[in-house]
């Protein structure tokens, strides 16, 4: 558990209340030697205390932290699997791109994986639902027990993250969801869900299309019929002999 905290004015007051039972003790006086150390040691402590300070997060930071479901940076992504009501897919990156690994196969749609990789970047809960000891939540009464949806991450780290998504909130645009073995619900966005539930079909990459051949040559005379229509005009301007 980290220690709170200890303000500056707290340690020169431990300061001072130190040096005073030294002279209580010492009938008065204080050899300038051990004012000299408890004045580096008070110093040291200071310095220590001020920059563990300036190193913790802000009030607004920790409340943001609070609400963060997860956070995985979509460049460290290797594989995604996602089953949702409208379908299953699985997909892994190989050589810089994303393929299809089922049940479909080929070569997948960068922007539609990099959009559905962005909302867990981070994933950030509007209000977090958590029960008591006495009377925990039910996770089936959000859709969660079984989820209406799992998505699952792995990271070039091999680290594996999946998180669980439920049912639609009374608020527009809004979805419950949790993390498994967590017993607190999220209010997120509906984003993540919509950009996955989809047919395995949907995650193909678009067909390249070729440009359309055209007859260069239509409609152009050739050098032969130029040549020819030149004699013609020729031999009509020519006066008679």
């Amino acid at each position: 558990m980290t220690p709170p905290p200890v303000s500056p004015p707290k340690v020169a007051s431990a300061f001072l209340a130190e040096l005073r039972l030294r002279r209580r003790e010492t009938g008065g006086g204080v050899k300038w030697k051990t004012t000299l150390a408890l004045l580096i040691v008070t110093v040291a402590v200071g310095v220590y205390v001020s920059r563990y300070e300036l190193t913790q997060p802000t009030t607004e930071r920790r409340q943001a932290l609070a609400k963060q479901v997860v956070r995985i940076n979509a460049d460290d992504v290797t594989a995604l699997t996602a089953e949702l009501p409208d379908g299953k897919v699985a997909l892994v990156l190989h050589d810089g791109l994303w393929h299809l690994a089922g049940p479909l196969q080929g070569q997948a749609d960068e922007s539609l994986v990099r959009r559905a990789l962005s909302e867990l970047d981070p994933l950030t809960a509007e209000r977090v639902l958590e029960g008591t000891n006495n009377k925990p939540l039910v996770l089936a009464e959000f859709g969660l027990d079984p989820p209406r949806g799992i998505v699952t991450v792995t990271t070039k780290e091999g680290k594996t993250v999946t998180v669980w998504l439920g049912d639609p909130t009374p608020v527009e645009d809004r979805r419950y969801a949790a993390l498994p073995g967590s017993p607190r619900v999220f209010v997120v966005s509906h984003g993540l869900f919509d950009e996955l539930n989809r047919h395995a079909d949907a995650f193909a990459a678009p067909p390249v299309s070729s440009p359309a051949k055209t007859d260069e040559g239509a409609g152009a005379p050739g050098p032969l019929e130029d040549r020819g229509v030149d004699e013609d005009a020729q031999e009509r301007q020519r006066p008679p002999e």
